[in-house]
């Protein structure tokens, strides 16, 4: 998510500002420390439940185009407060699979290697792969449903056994997002 919402920024606005980039590794960064500190930090039910609103945020921003979005002063608030709760449900999220102590470093191994190969993805795959700039619209559509994926997998979540319970819409609302792809193009602009 940090490398695609990096490039997106300075892609995208960063023009008169070339060290935009601080603020989103700075959030990014804050939100590992706050999860992986202590439990006490990531409070699951109020995350998850702004996590709809942060990705929206983030999506109509993505689709305005430049003349149409509000002052930057704002678009920089309103950015760094949907990544930062972005960040936090899924450091949140990662920090509670947890395992035990002597297989920490394995775990910590993993995540440094996802975030390099997401790094790699963003950097060389997708100039290449794809014709315009999807690599935002895939992280938001893919942190829309991880969390939705965790808790589908957690025994004692209450809408676990619900065929139509929230995360299932959760999941159908982020496809049906992705799949249309008529304003992709505006994620460019």
């Amino acid at each position: 998510m940090l490398p695609a919402f990096s490039h997106h920024a300075h892609e995208h606005g960063s023009g008169a500002h070339p060290f935009l980039w601080v603020l989103p590794l700075a959030l990014y960064l804050l939100s590992f420390i706050l999860c992986f500190d202590t439990e006490g930090w990531y409070r699951r039910i109020w995350f998850l439940s702004a996590l709809p609103v942060a990705l929206g945020i983030l999506a109509w921003l993505g689709n305005l185009s430049p003349s149409d979005r509000p002052d930057m002063r704002l678009c920089i608030a309103l950015y760094g407060i949907a990544f930062f709760t972005v960040c936090m449900v899924c450091h949140g999220e990662l920090s509670r699979l947890k395992p035990h102590p002597k297989h920490l470093t394995g775990y910590f191994l993993m995540i440094s290697i996802g975030g390099a190969v997401g790094g790699v993805f963003v950097a060389l795959v997708a100039p290449y792969a794809f014709n315009a700039g999807y690599e935002l619209p895939i992280a938001l559509g893919l942190c829309g449903i991880l969390p939705a994926f965790v808790m589908f997998l957690e025994p004692g979540w209450p809408f676990r056994k619900e065929l139509l319970g929230w995360p299932a819409i959760g999941v159908y609302t982020v496809v049906a997002c992705l799949l249309d792809t008529s304003h992709v193009n505006r994620w460019t602009s």
